[in-house]
């Protein structure tokens, strides 16, 4: 890039210095052949050399003009690259935010499981010792209490694991749309086949 523009100073240089450089040889040349009257018309070598120099200065225009397309293009390609450079940082941001989601869902699925193991614990606990009051006392009592109170607990626990199943399936969807999400923006941005 720093090269083409390298490229086009020396360029715009060279049709100036060549543009005068050109009038000086015209103006010596003159001087040295004579310059014609304003009846006269140039003829031989006089004429060959201001046909020469006004195609030279046509073609010092022309490469002036390239140079100037040129200049727009490099123009074009730098912000095209600057386009393309904030939408890679856009996509980096949505993977990394998709990455943290998914660490942080699973940190609350690990959250979850030790709740759950250790209400369960407690469960098991709560239930030794009731079973150890129900051998002590009037058992049949103590059985009927104990099943409601555990077919309470169990609709209770069932529930809750309801819940948490529910709340397992939004997540995992979220995170099938925020992976899809990425798959369409990688297949946005990359180039198309040359042809």
């Amino acid at each position: 890039m720093a090269d083409l523009a390298d490229l086009n100073g020396w360029l715009e240089k060279f049709v100036q210095n060549s543009g005068s450089e050109l009038e000086g040889m015209s103006r010596k040349i003159n001087n040295l052949v004579g310059e014609p009257g304003e009846d006269e018309v140039p003829t031989g070598l006089v004429a060959d050399i201001h046909t020469m120099l006004a195609e030279q200065a046509q073609q010092v225009n022309i490469a002036a003009l390239q140079a100037q397309r040129l200049d727009s293009l490099l123009g074009f390609m730098g912000a095209d690259r600057e386009r393309h450079a904030q939408q890679q940082g856009m996509i980096e941001q949505l993977l990394a935010a998709a990455e943290k989601q998914r660490e942080d869902t699973a940190g609350l699925l690990q959250a979850i499981a030790v709740d759950l193991t250790e209400e369960i614990k407690g469960e098991r606990v709560r239930f030794i010792d009731s079973m150890r009051e129900a051998t002590s006392m009037n058992i049949a009592n103590h059985v009927n209490e104990f099943k409601a109170a555990l077919a309470t607990e169990t609709q209770r626990s069932l529930k809750e694991l309801g819940m948490m199943r529910e709340q397992k399936k939004v997540l995992e969807h979220q995170i099938a749309d925020l992976f899809a999400l990425k798959a369409k923006h990688s297949d946005e941005v990359s180039p198309a086949p040359a042809k």
